[in-house]
């Protein structure tokens, strides 16, 4: 009983019994709270079936949205119209165009999805064949140039075997000649040292062993002596600073003398120990006290004494021979040293010349190796580089497209996810305004959008396709949004 409908009085007329055998309860409209309540049952009855045909609960993305917000929405917007057209039967109708809308737009959507996900799924797929055999490919590049390398080190290494091998031969012969030179002139060297040695080497073993044969009680009574005479004094002076004794004194001289083992210390002493200063000091004092080192006076002075004096003027004439044949011992030392290592070499020259043939032999046979696994690793690279080549090319065809369909999925989803709200307003739209002049849908739409937070709904675009607002434009109907 649609009091709006222009057929209206004419029904209520031909059925006169409406008025005999009916009460009529007039309702012009519905309450607030009823108002909310019906679209909660209508939208949650509709997602209740949706899901007993699907077999499955959809609570995700794109299903029914029955919350307060949407259902403020939609009192909202039934209040917003003339009382003329907010009728409870055009609310109904409004709620259920919006489910009719909302189910066929997401199914709309959804098929789109499904299709491009399944495109861009299997391009994706191509692509990351491409990738992995990209990568084996790699793999076989890496190996192809080990391999290469290694043949190339093995053939390099016969080569150097060989020139090394000629060159060691050369070398070892210059080395047996240098050690033969070496070895006269060590002899030579040799001989000059012993030439230099052979006369006074006698008086320093005389000299030492005179030492070694004093009694330790001429030794004790030097000790005892509260000032010894000067030509005593002046020997064993000579005997302290040759040994690197600084102090002099008669205390010094006897503390010198009782130590343990002194004639041992003396007569074993090396004059290669003695420095210049010592020793000029020793020859200073053999000059201005010549005849305190005199054998004679020595003797009469202390049997001890004068193999003390000896002593001290062989090592004076040792040290300066020593010093003399010095650069001679270590030109000595340094043949010496030079022999031996030149002998080192030859043995190890020698040993390598043995191994040489075992060494070309078996680097022949890792040539040969190495040579054969590249070839066989180069034919399946070439082969692996065809096949990513066909698909580098058929990949890279399609890339547009695919970058194409993903822009697609993100409008797609973006569309789903404002799909309610377009819904809402296409089914109002439909509703409420398919009768009202043009200011006045412009008024609403743009009241309806402000609300909502759309700015950019657009009726015909969300409702029709490029391919139907194309035919509208070629029939002659107008192009604005709400004609």
């Amino acid at each position: 009983m649609d009091f709006t409908n222009a057929q209206f009085t004419v029904t209520c007329d031909s059925n006169p019994a409406l008025y005999k055998q009916c009460s009529i309860i007039w309702l012009p409209g519905w309450s607030t709270a009823s108002m909310r309540t019906v679209p909660q049952l209508l939208l949650s009855r509709a997602v209740q079936d949706e899901e007993g045909i699907l077999g499955h609960e959809k609570n995700g993305e794109g299903t029914l949205s029955v919350n307060d917000t949407l259902l403020e929405c939609f009192l909202r917007i039934h209040k917003d119209v003339s009382d003329k057209l907010a009728t409870p039967r055009r609310y109904i109708s409004f709620i259920c165009t919006y489910m009719h809308i909302y189910t066929k737009k997401r199914t709309d959507i959804q098929q789109k999805q499904q299709r491009l996900q399944a495109g861009v799924s299997k391009l994706t797929e191509a692509s990351h064949v491409v990738d992995a055999l990209k990568s084996q490919a790699a793999g076989q590049e890496h190996k192809l140039a080990e391999k290469q390398a290694k043949a190339n080190s093995a053939l390099q290494m016969i080569t150097e075997t060989m020139r090394n091998a000629n060159t060691h031969k050369v070398e070892m012969e210059s080395l047996k000649e240098q050690t033969e030179r070496e070895n006269l002139q060590l002899m030579e060297r040799k001989k000059a040292i012993d030439v230099e040695l052979t006369e006074i080497e006698p008086l320093i073993q005389e000299a030492s062993a005179a030492v070694g044969n004093i009694k330790p009680e001429s030794l004790s009574e030097i000790r005892s002596l509260r000032a010894p005479p000067d030509i005593i004094r002046d020997i064993l002076e000579g005997v302290l600073r040759l040994m690197g004794i600084l102090d002099t004194s008669w205390n010094s001289m006897k503390t010198f003398l009782a130590k343990r083992g002194i004639k041992e210390e003396i007569r074993s002493f090396d004059a290669r120990r003695i420095n210049p200063e010592s020793r000029q000091a020793v020859e200073k004092l053999l000059i201005e006290r010549k005849e305190s080192f005199d054998p004679k006076n020595a003797r009469r002075a202390s049997v001890a004494a004068a193999p003390l004096a000896s002593w001290v003027t062989a090592n004076v004439k040792y040290s300066y021979v020593l010093e003399k044949i010095r650069p001679l011992e270590r030109e000595q030392s340094k043949l010496y040293q030079n022999m031996k290592l030149t002998e080192q070499q030859i043995g190890k020259l020698s040993l390598g010349l043995t191994d040489v043939d075992k060494t070309v032999s078996d680097l022949k046979n890792q040539l040969n190796t190495y040579t054969k696994e590249a070839a066989e690793i180069e034919i399946h690279l070439n082969k692996a580089q065809e096949t990513i080549s066909a698909a580098e090319g058929l990949v890279g065809k399609l890339n547009d497209e695919f970058e194409r369909w993903k822009k697609q999925l993100t409008e797609l989803s973006k569309d789903l996810k404002e799909l309610p709200v377009n819904s809402l307003l296409a089914a109002a739209f439909i509703t409420y305004l398919s009768m009202a002049p043009e200011d006045l849908r412009q008024s609403l739409v743009a009241e309806w959008q402000d609300q909502l937070g759309m700015k950019n709904f657009s009726f015909t675009t969300f409702l029709g396709s490029e391919k139907e607002q194309l035919q509208w434009l070629s029939e002659g109907l107008p192009s604005d949004q709400l004609s």
